[in-house]
C-alpha cells in the first residue's frame, strides 16, 4: 500500500507538470548551474567514538563539483552542474572536529546518486527534508567498470526505487537531504519553506513538500507500529 502511495504522488507531480516553469533553466540551454545541498541528519550507520559525520559532492562522471567536507545542517555548493548530471552525495566518518580537514583520517559510510533530470521532471529541481537509502560507497563504480548497472545506477528509475524505499526500511542507513539552486536559497543561506514566500515559489515548492510530508508519515507509522517494511 504505501509502495501505491508513492507511485501515486509522482504520477500525481508529472501529470501537473510541477517541474518544468521551475526548471526552464534546464530547456533554455543556458548551461552550468550551481546547486545548495544540506545533509540534516543520517541514521542507521556505524560510527566510533570521536567521529563526526560530514558529506562530500561529486559530479559521477567528472568528480569536479566539489572537493570540501560539509558537516550535517551545513549548505554545501556543488558547482559547474549540467541538466544531464548525476550529483554523488558521499558520506564519511571523519576523526575531526568543525572546521573540517581534508587531511583527516575517514572512511566512507555510504553515497547516493541522484539524476538532475529526474527532478526535472518530477521534483521541481528541489529536494525538501527528503530520505535517501545510502548505498556502499564505491559500489556503483566498481559495478559499473565490470560492465554491469551502471546505467541503472544513475538512472531515474533508481532513484525514484530509492525513495520509494527511504521510509519503508527503517534500519537500512540513510540520509534526510534538501535541494536546490543555489540562488534559490533563502537570504540566511538556508534551504527552507516559509510561509512568506510568494505564491508563485509557494506553488513551485509544493511537489517536493508534499514527498516529504508523505515519507515522514510513512516513517511516523512505521514507528509507532514497531515493524520495519521490507
Amino acid at each position: 500500500w504505501h509502495s501505491f502511495h508513492i507511485e501515486m504522488v509522482d504520477t500525481l507531480l508529472k501529470t501537473f507538470n510541477l517541474g518544468r516553469d521551475a526548471c526552464s533553466i534546464f530547456d533554455a540551454g543556458i548551461g552550468k548551474f550551481d546547486v545548495a545541498v544540506v545533509c540534516h541528519e543520517v541514521r542507521s550507520v556505524n560510527t566510533q567514538p570521536g567521529e563526526t559525520i560530514c558529506m562530500t559532492l561529486a559530479d559521477a562522471e567528472h568528480r569536479v563539483a566539489g572537493e570540501d567536507f560539509i558537516s550535517l545542517k551545513s549548505v554545501g555548493i556543488a558547482k559547474s552542474l549540467q541538466p544531464e548530471s548525476v550529483l554523488v552525495i558521499k558520506i564519511w566518518a571523519m576523526l575531526d572536529t568543525p572546521p573540517l580537514s581534508k587531511h583527516a583520517e575517514r572512511r566512507p559510510l555510504g553515497e547516493v546518486r541522484i539524476p538532475f533530470k529526474h527532478l526535472a521532471d518530477s521534483s521541481n529541481c528541489m529536494l525538501y527534508y527528503t530520505w535517501v537509502n545510502l548505498e556502499s560507497a564505491g559500489l556503483n563504480d566498481s559495478v559499473a567498470h565490470l560492465g554491469y548497472g551502471g546505467a541503472f545506477s544513475n538512472s531515474s528509475e533508481a532513484f525514484m526505487q530509492n525513495i520509494m524505499s527511504g521510509p519503508q526500511q527503517l534500519y537500512q542507513p540513510k540520509a534526510c537531504v534538501s535541494m536546490c539552486r543555489s540562488s534559490e536559497l533563502a537570504e540566511s543561506d538556508r534551504i527552507l519553506w516559509t510561509v512568506d514566500l510568494p505564491r508563485k515559489e509557494r506553488i513551485n515548492r509544493w511537489g517536493p513538500l508534499l514527498r516529504s510530508q508523505q515519507q515522514h508519515a510513512i516513517m511516523c507509522a512505521a514507528q509507532l507500529g514497531g515493524q520495519t517494511f521490507q
